[in-house]
């Protein structure tokens, strides 16, 4: 019995749902750019679109989309600039850093996201 209640201390002292939620790549994000990304749930899974734009993102344009966990892993669409076409997308959340690998026509690019403050 004492081994399971330590096993379960960090859960109740964290809370489940709290503590699940820490990969979660939900918030507000900013870009090498400048731009900010808001990651966000729609419909049954989560979206991001452009908050502050930079560069040749716009104001609202989506930028994320069809992303669902996969694990400590979320894997969705992200929009392509060079491209002009959405690519595979496997993100993981370190803290207050988005890891992102985005993936087309056989070649990757990773990127990191930091948190912004709102």
């Amino acid at each position: 019995m004492k081994y399971v209640t330590i096993a379960l201390l960090p859960v109740l002292l964290l809370g489940g749902p709290a503590f699940a939620a820490t990969t979660s790549p939900e918030g507000l994000w900013q870009l090498p750019s400048g731009a900010r990304v808001a990651i966000a749930p729609c419909a049954d899974a989560l979206c991001g679109q452009v908050t502050l734009p930079a560069g040749h993102l716009k104001l609202d344009q989506p930028i994320l989309r069809d992303v669902r966990s996969d694990g400590a892993v979320w894997r969705g669409k992200v929009w392509a600039e060079q491209l002009q076409d959405w690519a595979d997308v496997e993100m993981t959340r370190n803290g207050a850093t988005l890891r992102l690998k985005a993936c087309a026509m056989m070649a990757c690019r990773n990127r990191e996201w930091q948190q912004a403050v709102p």
